[in-house]
This record gives structure tokens, C-alpha cells and sequence, in this order.
């Protein structure tokens, strides 16, 4: 997030309103989901001890949620935000 030469600005908007804006129960859940259990929403029920419907319900509010959070535009490919520094 901190790197413009390696993130994109929606990218880095995405990770902050993640760490910072989502209640943390979200915020761990989410990131569960993609650090922990590679994106299977039955890896996650399996660790959570609950229903894969739960679970697959629980990350698509969150996604939407996120998308409604983050204003930024995406660049074309999602490219890397410009640094004057490089």
C-alpha cells in the first residue's frame, strides 16, 4: 500500500478501507479468506466451524461493501501509481 511502484491507487485504497474503515470481524474474515484459505470460501467454513453458504454470503457483502467505500478510479490494467521519485 505504501509503495506506489508496486500498487495501483485503487489497490492501495482497497488494502487501507480493509485495514481501516471494515469493523475488524470483516476485516479478518476477508482477510482469511485470501491469505489463509487461497479464495475457498469451504476452506474458511471448515477452519470458522460453519456453513460454506455463510461464509460465501459474508464475503460477497463484504465485497460489495468495499466497492461502495472505494471511489477510485482504476487505471487501465491497474497499473502502478506514478512516482516522481523513481
Amino acid at each position: 500500500m505504501i509503495y506506489p511502484d508496486e500498487t495501483s491507487a485503487f489497490d492501495a485504497e482497497t488494502i487501507r478501507i480493509i485495514l481501516f474503515e471494515l469493523p475488524p470481524d470483516e476485516s479478518n474474515l476477508i482477510l482469511a479468506y485470501y491469505g489463509v484459505c487461497d479464495c475457498s470460501p469451504s476452506a474458511l467454513a471448515r477452519i470458522i466451524g460453519c456453513a460454506q453458504s455463510y461464509i460465501s454470503t459474508k464475503i460477497k457483502k463484504i465485497h460489495e461493501k468495499i466497492k461502495t467505500l472505494n471511489d477510485t478510479p482504476k487505471t487501465h490494467y491497474n497499473l502502478p501509481r506514478e512516482c516522481l521519485d523513481y
